[in-house]
């Protein structure tokens, strides 16, 4: 499979990981028997809650070194990336 246009070689060599057909974990998961399936998604998660618990900290930190004001701007971004509906 050949990518065109803006996804083409040069995306390739700009996002380092970018996965081939038939290579990496992706290929590995979707021929896995369902429990297999399962087993990777707790893998995943696990890696996820681990990436969380290792960012909360800091980010805990430096949300309470902000002022009242920049608080208030900090929230309105949260809520701005929200889909409407």
């Amino acid at each position: 499979m050949k990518l065109r246009g803006p996804f083409g070689r040069g995306y390739r060599t700009a996002v380092p990981g970018v996965p081939r057909r038939g290579t990496g974990k992706v290929g590995r998961t979707l021929f896995l028997p369902p429990t297999g399936r399962v087993e990777a998604m707790e893998k995943r998660l696990d890696a996820t809650l681990g990436a969380v618990k290792t960012v909360q900290p800091p980010l805990a930190k430096f949300y309470n070194s902000l002022s009242d004001e920049q608080k208030a701007r900090f929230n309105s971004l949260r809520l701005a990336s929200r889909p409407a509906g």
